[in-house]
């Protein structure tokens, strides 16, 4: 699987100091969020261990800040990577079936009215 060298990452935070919102593109999928999880290279297993234990004592605004201080990537990348401690999370269905009649991808329960994957809301009106 490919991954971020820190010289890498200290390009791309360049790039969104000039204004490009760079979202991660190496790593691994995730279904239920449908974001790619950032892999760096450069973070050696006990600094990755370290990172989260730290955010598994339920700071997770220490790892995030730690995650970056060892990387040097960016905030959403740090966030997206905390927030997937053991990696990819299965699509979230919860057995339902029903589509978004707007993506037309599952619900997450038959009372849903907002769709998870396209930002689709009829809260306050019929579909």
């Amino acid at each position: 699987m490919q991954g971020y060298t820190r010289e890498e990452l200290e390009k791309i935070i360049v790039s969104e100091a000039a204004g490009d919102r760079i979202l991660p593109e190496k790593g691994e999928h995730c279904p239920a969020c449908d974001a790619i999880i950032p892999r760096f290279l450069d973070l050696p297993p006990e600094q990755e261990a370290m990172v989260r234990a730290i955010d598994r004592e339920g700071r997770r605004v220490e790892a995030i800040r730690k995650l970056r201080e060892l990387t040097g990537c960016p905030l959403a990348w740090a966030k997206i990577w905390v927030s997937h401690p053991t990696g990819p999370k299965p699509e979230h269905t919860r057995g339902n079936t029903s589509p978004c009649p707007y993506c037309g991808k599952p619900l997450r329960t038959d009372q849903a009215k907002q769709c998870f994957h396209c930002g689709a809301d009829w809260h306050h009106g019929a579909v």
